[in-house]
């Protein structure tokens, strides 16, 4: 195996194997919410306990953090002694838009509210950048670094699709140890529990072992497309198996959660990705297992879709939910025009809503707005809105030059499900399925997948 960090000793062999392991481990754990909660001051709005605002230590927070000191360490053992030179400083200078913007998120903190939570909060964005970093160094010097994570993914994905499917045909969470890997307690007798109206019953969403089924869907949706893109590279036939089962059951349960956002992004993909193979000659070859788990997915769409039509109808969209997404996209708005160029601080979008809503605020609304970049814009203000332009065009700039339509596709649908959510940011696994698609998006792999 080639060195992980480009040096030939065995200590170095012995780092990149580690660093592979305890990568590929957290991969797998991603979709789990096993992890204790502190209850700070900072943590409750009018005596209630708000979990958005609960610091808490996750399972996948001890690997990461395992994954960057192994990294840290090495890289302080391997590397001589490096001075600040010009060139050094002149780089500096000309990113000195990104360093004022860091700054001005900074400081928005310290003028903050609660400063201790917008600590907390630069604390789980810094958390992003962190695993798309490490997510990089792993497609980049990992032989085969994209195809051993769509592996591990398949198998998570399976793992998910099974609770899911439990979920659904009980109508209630399955218990006992899955209590430690996330999944709530939950049925349709539970208040907020999230339903919809199937063939005139009413049915309990699956959740798998996330806070709630939009979340499980986009987790199977990105997925889905690590998996779709790996699926003409496999070559073994039990991996291929593997692949197909874990497509063919993801999408399955991503058809029971009744996403709209994530089935529409998922149809379009599937649509826009088939054309591309069809055309690039390249890709044709390993097209059989692709065409065969896409015509499962037309199989299960056909049998499905009498059931789904009643989600997209307007008086279903048109409902109470979609009225209490207004009101707080409304209020996001006014806090950014108050607040305009250095935000709330970040975390302090839920402990200003009492001062925006008054009297109508109400349990139910105690949550982020449902979109991340007003969720952004409200807590960062000018200084986040341009480090978003800036990552934002980082992106894009390495999308063309890779020349890759996968990529494309990947970074703007994981984008677009921020616009009707906002886990991406607030929540755990949400900021680790974020950071996965940067680190893909920005690695610099040649002979890896992710760079086809």
């Amino acid at each position: 195996m080639r060195s992980l960090f480009f040096t030939r000793s065995g200590l170095d062999h012995l780092f990149s194997s580690l660093f592979q392991f305890v990568f590929l481990l957290l991969i797998f754990f991603l979709p789990t919410q096993f992890g204790k909660h502190f209850w700070p001051d900072f943590s409750f709005i009018a005596g209630i306990r708000i979990d958005y605002l609960s610091p808490t230590l996750f399972f996948t927070d001890i690997l990461l953090a395992l994954l960057l000191v192994g990294f840290f360490v090495h890289f302080f053992l391997s590397q001589k002694k490096r001075k600040v030179t010009a060139s050094r400083l002149s780089m500096l200078r000309q990113h000195g838009v990104l360093v004022l913007s860091l700054l001005g998120v900074m400081l928005g903190v310290l003028l903050s509210s609660r400063p201790p939570l917008g600590m907390y909060g630069l604390l789980r964005l810094t958390e992003i950048v962190c695993f798309a970093f490490l997510t990089k160094r792993f497609l980049e010097h990992i032989p085969q670094g994209f195809l051993k994570i769509a592996l591990v993914f398949s198998g998570a994905l399976m793992f998910e699709s099974t609770i899911g499917f439990l979920q659904f045909i009980t109508q209630h969470s399955l218990g006992g140890l899955l209590y430690f890997v996330g999944e709530r307690a939950i049925s349709l007798q539970t208040p907020g529990a999230a339903n919809a109206s199937i063939g005139g019953s009413l049915l309990l969403r699956p959740y798998g072992t996330f806070s709630h089924p939009n979340v499980f869907s986009g987790y199977l949706f990105i997925g889905n497309m690590l998996l779709i893109h790996a699926l003409p590279a496999v070559r073994k036939n039990w991996e291929k198996t593997l692949f197909v089962l874990a497509l063919g059951c993801s999408s399955a349960i991503l058809l029971l959660t009744l996403s709209r956002i994530a089935l529409i992004l998922y149809f379009v993909f599937i649509l826009v990705f088939s054309v591309y193979l069809l055309a690039k000659k390249k890709a044709r070859k390993g097209l059989k297992s692709y065409v065969i788990s896409v015509m499962v997915f037309i199989a299960l769409l056909s049998v499905a879709l009498p059931f789904l039509l009643p989600r997209f109808q307007m008086a279903e969209i048109a409902g109470e939910s979609l009225q209490e997404r207004m009101l707080l996209m409304r209020v996001s708005l006014q806090m950014i025009t108050e607040h305009l160029v250095f935000g709330l601080g970040a975390g302090q979008f839920l402990v200003s809503l009492p001062h925006y809503l008054g009297k109508t605020l109400s349990f139910p609304l105690l949550q982020p707005v449902h979109n991340i970049y007003l969720l952004f814009l409200a807590e960062t203000g000018i200084a986040g809105g341009l480090l978003f332009f800036l990552f934002f065009q980082s992106a894009i700039t390495n999308i063309k030059k890779k020349k890759s339509v996968f990529l494309l596709l990947l970074f703007l649908f994981t984008l677009l499900l921020g616009v009707a959510d906002h886990y991406l940011l607030t929540l755990q696994q949400g900021r680790l399925l974020l950071g996965l698609v940067c680190g893909i998006v920005f690695s610099k792999a040649k002979s890896s997948l992710a760079a086809a």
